[in-house]
């Protein structure tokens, strides 16, 4: 109890820290961008059950769950002609009851502009993020940090800067019910042009109920953000799997001020598949895609491999 009471006080001071900072916009906001085409089928509900590599963005508490070595790789064509990529690995230490480490790069191009004065090309922009981060369980309680360094780029000026993020996850019911709260981007940046500097902090807290009934399961997920740079958004998230190998995910993000862009703004849908040792040395592979409809902005096809090793 005193442990869950000292957990709980850490998030307290994190959610104080972020609306302390509430006032105007951060920048950095490609850190906002998902890892993964299943957290983002599921509109991101996936705080309180994420597990393996990509548990470094969303919930480094997750990282706990790994029962050996994996790595993911994430490709989509984001909007305004942004190509969006995510790498990640994650593995026990040599003595595993020491916890789980692990460690990503998040890399988005921008693209290059032309300069119509000179008739020149300017150099592109890009934002690149690196992280590490460590897992460790505190008898029932998951806890979990990452640290990351990122590097902001616009037409050959760049902004630095420094993140940590703090997360905690638990299960009841015999884990069938897993409860996560995570506090994230606690750091600083520098401001580059007419851009924001600052981080976009945030905290978010979820819950998920998988009910199991023979060779078919559905997870049920719903997580809420506290954001310093925007109104709080509910997400909500549903996954069928059948024999642990196909499936069918959707998920809804409630912006609290009203969906401005239409109903579709905030939907996600997904699919997935996973083979077990089906090629020596991989013990397993994961395929998930999903597509985000973001009206007038045109659609996102995200696409995630993982692999077991």
């Amino acid at each position: 109890m005193k442990k869950f009471t000292l957990i709980s006080l850490m998030f307290v001071f994190a959610v104080g820290l972020i609306s302390a900072n509430a006032a105007g916009t951060a920048g950095m906001q490609f850190l906002k961008i998902g890892a993964d085409a299943r957290g983002n089928s599921l509109s991101g509900a996936v705080i309180g059950s994420v597990s393996g590599a990509d548990s470094i963005y969303w919930n480094p508490a997750g990282l706990n769950k790994l029962q050996g070595r994996e790595a993911v790789l994430t490709y989509n064509h984001w909007l305004a002609g942004m190509n969006y990529i995510y790498a990640g690995f994650g593995m026990p230490l040599l003595i595993s009851k020491f916890g789980k480490i692990g460690g990503s790069v998040t890399f988005v191009s921008e693209g290059s502009l032309e300069n119509f004065n000179a008739g020149t090309e300017l150099k592109g922009s890009y934002d690149l993020a690196v992280s590490g981060a460590y897992g460790m369980k505190l008898g029932k309680i998951e806890l979990g940090g990452a640290v990351r360094f990122i590097t902001k780029s616009i037409f050959g000026y760049q902004s630095t800067g420094a993140a940590v993020d703090i997360g905690g996850q638990m299960g009841f019911l015999n884990k069938q019910l897993q409860v996560g709260m995570v506090a994230k981007n606690l750091g600083f940046a520098t401001a580059v042009g007419d851009k924001p500097d600052g981080m976009p902090m945030m905290y978010q807290i979820g819950a998920s109920y998988k009910y199991v009934q023979k060779d078919n399961s559905v997870t049920g997920m719903l997580s809420s953000d506290i954001m310093i740079d925007e109104l709080p958004y509910v997400n909500i998230g549903a996954e069928y799997g059948y024999r642990e190998a196909l499936y069918v995910r959707v998920g809804y993000r409630v912006e609290t001020a009203g969906n401005s862009l239409g109903a579709t703004k905030g939907l996600s849908v997904g699919l997935g598949g996973r083979v077990d040792n089906a090629i020596p040395i991989i013990k397993g592979l994961k395929a998930d895609v999903t597509w985000l409809p973001m009206a007038d902005l045109g659609n996102i096809v995200q696409m995630t491999l993982t692999v077991g090793f």
